[in-house]
């Protein structure tokens, strides 16, 4: 493939991801509130987000595998544009809490397909490029969650929140003609995956330890900035335009921090520092007395998103081999869901019973554990490295 083919294939790609993550997101921050409006219970609105999470605990690894074995991205990149336009009908023709918990389980099918968007993305540059690649593709991920955060903002007051779900579903629409004009890839890698290759992924530590660092991050993330936090902004006095504007200001930090990975800021130094950020945030989210203190603790927030979120997963994806490289991002993706899944329902529990406050301090103390424990794996790296190159000699 030619290098100004491989440039148009990557603007387009980028054009659909962005179609892709606004008809996602567009509803998300007024969805909390929205359900709550409707007397549906916290504890049910825990499921509806965690069931966004759920389908991608159960669909990334199938569609990794798949991926690698047929081959070519481009399928499961148009089957989840559809599921995006399905999940947005979902919640226009059905909007209770039953339609918008079978709409998350669509959703959560067509976010699967984003593995195979970064994969697809990345491999149209070289080795070398792979932390940059993966930082645009999620700093476009979260331009796309940034433009639906604003047309949110705006639609909401003037048209409710019917309307949003038809953008999405608008939207999603021409993401999906969009799609069917993607390349037919074919592996990136002239080397058939392998029964042992596969396994060999599965034990790969590397992937693992980051899979998990990014589950506690997700899952955070998922439970506060876009969920319970546009809660308590509502609770402190906020109308729909300024829980919409700290949803921006929240993503245009995303954005921006997306691309700060560097060689000179180690991951076992920032990601630790990335996560007391997180801690602040779970902290100081619950006791703000006016929605004028959501915007700052916002930024937090959207730190965690854009740099945290892009650190590990380049990290992950270091040393993978090509024949895998579907599978790896599926698995790696597939970690982090559980804590997409389980985090939104353990924190609309603790909602439920002792308040939002509490749940908010719980998972401030899993921040503050996850720093530590970020900290002492690559301490513990550190003096075993020495070790190694010694018997190497």
């Amino acid at each position: 493939m030619e290098n100004a083919q491989k440039d148009a294939y990557a603007k387009q790609l980028l054009i659909i991801t962005i179609l892709l993550w606004f008809s996602l997101y567009v509803h998300v921050p007024f969805q909390t509130p929205y359900l709550s409006g409707i007397a549906v219970p916290a504890g049910f609105i825990g499921l509806v987000i965690g069931t966004y999470g759920l389908m991608q605990v159960a669909g990334r690894i199938p569609i990794g595998i798949f991926a690698d074995l047929y081959g070519n991205q481009k399928p499961f990149i148009v089957g989840g544009m559809f599921c995006t336009f399905l999940a947005s009908l979902i919640r226009v023709i059905f909007p209770t809490g039953g339609g918008y918990l079978a709409a998350n389980f669509f959703s959560g099918l067509a976010a699967c397909s984003w593995i195979c968007f970064i994969v697809l993305y990345t491999n149209l540059f070289s080795k070398e490029e792979l932390s940059k690649s993966t930082g645009m593709i999620i700093s476009i991920h979260n331009v796309g969650i940034f433009l639906g955060f604003a047309a949110g903002m705006i639609l909401r007051d003037i048209a409710g929140m019917n309307v949003l779900c038809m953008a999405g579903t608008i939207v999603s629409f021409v993401g999906l003609i969009l799609s069917f004009f993607l390349p037919a890839e074919t592996n990136h890698s002239s080397k058939q995956p392998t029964k042992a290759d596969f396994l060999q992924l599965f034990r790969n530590p590397n992937v693992i330890f980051w899979g998990l660092v990014a589950l506690v991050q997700q899952g955070i993330v998922s439970s506060t900035a876009n969920s319970f936090t546009t809660q308590v902004a509502k609770d402190v006095g906020a109308n729909a335009i300024q829980i919409g504007i700290g949803a921006l200001i929240y993503i245009l930090s995303a954005v921006i921090s997306s691309n700060f990975n560097s060689r000179r800021l180690k991951p076992g130094v920032i990601v630790p520092i990335l996560f007391m950020g997180l801690a602040i945030y779970c902290f100081l989210a619950p006791n703000m007395s006016s929605v004028v203190y959501l915007y700052p603790l916002q930024i937090l927030a959207g730190l965690s998103q854009g740099w945290l979120y892009s650190c590990t997963t380049a990290e992950a994806m270091k040393e993978v081999p090509d024949a895998v490289h579907s599978t790896a991002m599926g698995y790696y993706a597939s970690i982090y869901a559980v804590g997409m899944t389980l985090f939104p329902m353990f924190t609309g529990e603790i909602a439920e019973q002792s308040g939002i406050p509490s749940a908010f301090y719980v998972l401030m103390a899993i921040s503050v554990l996850s720093a530590v424990l970020v900290c002492l794996r690559f301490r513990r790296k550190a003096k075993l490295q020495p070790v190694a190159q010694k018997f190497e000699l």
